[in-house]
């Protein structure tokens, strides 16, 4: 979409090209990335108004996995469709069963995911998902 979303076509989902804080313009994604806490994630994703939608929602380490491209690295996200994502944790909206202080995360410079602590501060970046219309 030219408004910076992209709907993969593999999944249904509608994603923000852009991280949060970021802003999409001239076709790319400028401005610093923001990192928060997992709290702060799911609260972010709660009030955000993206393109006239108000269903964004912080994305389950599944749909967050299906967008890791593990033929590149640093990042290892399709740059073109996905431009200036840092290489870096991504959160994702799954707690983490092995620990009620971790959550899932995707780690985008090399495309693998591990558990951290929820209350990390000054915590992960965030790239938020909607479901297909």
């Amino acid at each position: 979409h030219d408004n910076g979303r992209v709907t993969d076509t593999k999944t249904g989902l509608i994603w923000q090209r852009c991280s949060l804080g970021q802003i999409w313009e001239q076709d790319s994604c400028t401005g610093d990335t923001s990192k928060y806490n997992w709290q702060q994630a799911l609260q972010q994703a709660d009030k955000n108004n993206f393109a006239g939608y108000s269903d964004w929602r912080l994305p389950n380490v599944e749909e967050l996995r299906s967008i890791v491209a593990y033929d590149r690295y640093d990042p290892a996200i399709n740059s073109s469709i996905f431009p200036n994502t840092l290489s870096s944790r991504y959160w994702s909206s799954s707690p983490y069963a092995g620990g009620s202080i971790n959550a899932w995360v995707v780690y985008f410079n090399l495309g693998y995911d591990d558990a951290y602590d929820r209350g990390r501060n000054p915590g992960y970046a965030v790239r938020l998902v909607r479901s297909g219309e």
